[in-house]
């Protein structure tokens, strides 16, 4: 690592970049991600909608790892926190928080309601495996962007402990298992296993 990263880091008073696990959870989805999207055998077995899932997590679940090991959520808030601070609007905070959650609401209804557009109109519905895929997605995204959002009522519910570990931990783990459960039985199912 170079003297300046070193440096930021030390002032940051970080003594390691991250815990280790998160980034590269991420790092190896993105690699299986990129491996089963580009792989010829299985354009010939797979649906092209499931490529395209695979082929649209590889670049989310890189973008995701490399935030984990920098801490890019605590990077945010905290330039975040110093840019309203300079221009005198730190009390007013919230409002653009809440704006930026409804933001992402808002969003992910519209994506909702044209999923279930594009399903009303095609003529076989999504398979279970697709479905399992997307919502381990979705789930990933959306934990992912509230950390960014950081507002604080999510911060409270994403940090609160359940069973030894936090929820946000818990939905991670769960959206990862079911992309990877969602991908392992589409592959079985690609070669006549399942």
């Amino acid at each position: 690592m170079n003297d300046s990263l070193q440096l930021f880091f030390a002032a940051e008073s970080w003594d390691d970049l991250s815990d280790w696990p998160r980034p590269l959870a991420y790092g190896l989805a993105a690699m299986v991600c990129a491996v089963l999207s580009t792989s010829r055998n299985l354009t010939l077995r797979t649906s092209p909608r499931v490529h395209q899932l695979w082929l649209g997590l590889c670049p989310l679940y890189l973008l995701i790892a490399a935030s984990a090991l920098v801490r890019g959520d605590v990077l945010w808030v905290q330039w975040a926190r110093k840019f309203f601070r300079e221009q005198h609007l730190y009390e007013q905070r919230r409002l653009f928080q809440l704006a930026a959650l409804l933001t992402l609401v808002l969003l992910a209804w519209a994506a909702w309601q044209q999923h279930l557009r594009t399903q009303s109109c095609m003529a076989c519905r999504a398979s279970v495996l697709r479905n399992m895929i997307l919502t381990g997605a979705g789930g990933t995204l959306s934990l992912y962007l509230l950390r960014y959002v950081s507002f604080h009522h999510t911060d409270l519910a994403l940090n609160a402990i359940l069973s030894g570990h936090s929820v946000a931990s818990w939905v991670e783990y769960v959206s990862l298992g079911l992309v990877a459960m969602g991908t392992g039985l589409e592959l079985l199912r690609s070669y006549g296993h399942v």
